[in-house]
């Protein structure tokens, strides 16, 4: 893991380290404390910049409700990115039109949803991020 900030944690993301064990997310069997939601914001504005993110690049999110939604949303404002929550019950075809239409260069979404593989078959522009999305919840 890449918890440490390499000096460009926003001011907002690197107060949570000090949050002394305060519970930030209560997901399911899953609890994330602030220091954990930062260290995996930070894990994924990692990702997110080894992946070749620029400041003010369009994120589709395409993730179910969940922990890992939030820990990616602040993973791409962290890194400059600009979020756009699609809902991850879309159908492929709408999908498709819709991310175009909002100027998304990256998704991310489950590795094994179907509706990714249909949108980067069919939009050899946009990149699917990869490594953000796993399911542990530790």
């Amino acid at each position: 893991m890449h918890t440490q900030d390499a000096g460009f944690t926003p001011q907002w993301l690197g107060g949570w380290k000090g949050m002394d064990g305060r519970v930030a997310l209560l997901d399911g069997s899953c609890t994330l404390i602030y220091a954990e939601l930062h260290d995996r914001a930070i894990d994924g504005v990692h990702a997110l910049r080894e992946q070749g993110l620029l400041p003010g690049d369009r994120v589709a999110i395409l993730l179910e409700n969940s922990w890992q939604y939030v820990a990616c949303y602040f993973a791409v404002l962290a890194a400059g990115g600009v979020v756009v929550p699609l809902n991850s019950a879309a159908r492929a075809r709408d999908l498709v039109t819709w991310i175009p239409h909002v100027g998304a260069s990256v998704v991310i979404s489950e590795p094994d949803q179907a509706a990714t593989a249909a949108i980067l078959g069919a939009l050899p522009s946009v990149r699917a991020a990869k490594g953000l999305a796993a399911r542990s919840n530790r």
